[in-house]
């Protein structure tokens, strides 16, 4: 495995993009991860950022009912028209921020359920608001007289949005925590991947710094001892890479020089 040096080096090389690969999955993995909570998160900033504009919403309808009401009582035709179209426009606003928020990806099952009382709430109240800006421009006594069940609706509709404020609110604080949690695992896979590729690679390394120095440094000393006069050495090399061809070389050297010698002696 491994037999020249080449294939070492090149090994290690490939070893080393390895561990690059490892690392940069392992970021990937950790932002995907990371991604999703924050993407979950934000669902529930849009989910109770709407569920402000209903409530903002419903206390403008209270208003516009009430200002129809003085209108038509002091016989203003032009006041009461503009407050009957705020009314419509508010409305509308109410009727789609509810659905809105009913079609979050992000609500669990029970924030959805409360948020569908919340729609059927909206719906009477929107209809009892229509009833009394209708009958206030030909029956205001009649108009007040309704205002009261209108209060009630309001006032049902105002507690079950006060339910709904809290159950998004302790999903925006399961969203954080969720994205710490994401966060610090993956921190942790990072690091865990990190860690192994790298003692992976320094064993590698090890390895291969051991295979290329070990024979290299019996070839070495068998040098300095040919230097000083000592022609009994051998390396003995048999692996089979370019250190192992020279060292084989440079015992044949050896041999070749002791038979010149006794040639000549």
């Amino acid at each position: 495995m491994f037999v020249t040096i080449r294939a070492k080096l090149i090994s290690f090389s490939l070893v080393s993009l390895l561990f690059v690969v490892l690392v940069g999955a392992a970021g990937y993995y950790g932002k995907s991860e990371l991604s999703d909570a924050v993407a979950y998160t934000q669902g529930n900033f849009e989910a109770i950022n709407t569920h402000m504009r209903v409530n903002l919403a419903h206390d403008q309808v209270r208003a516009d009912v009430l200002q129809i009401l003085r209108e038509a009582k002091i016989g203003d035709t032009v006041a009461y028209k503009e407050a009957t179209r705020n009314l419509n426009e508010h409305l509308k606003t109410l009727t789609n921020s509810t659905i809105k928020i009913m079609n979050s990806a992000a609500l669990t099952q029970k924030t959805r359920q409360a948020v569908t009382v919340v729609r059927a709430d909206v719906e009477d109240y929107a209809k009892s608001a229509q009833n009394i800006a209708s009958l206030a421009q030909t029956d205001t006594a009649g108009a007040e007289l309704q205002f009261g069940e209108f209060n009630d609706k309001f006032m049902k509709l105002k507690a079950d949005q006060s339910l709904v404020n809290n159950l998004i609110a302790a999903e925006m604080e399961g969203s954080r925590l969720a994205v710490d949690e994401a966060s610090l695992g993956a921190s942790a896979t990072t690091m865990i991947v990190v860690g192994v590729a790298f003692v992976l690679l320094a064993l590698f390394a090890y390895y291969i710094y051991q295979g290329i120095m070990k024979p290299l440094n019996q070839l070495l000393q068998a040098i300095s001892k040919v230097e000083g006069g000592s022609y009994e050495v051998r390396v003995n090399l048999h692996t089979q890479n370019e250190i192992g061809s020279l060292g084989r070389a440079f015992d044949k050297l050896i041999d070749d020089r002791i038979a010149a010698i006794r040639a000549t002696a």
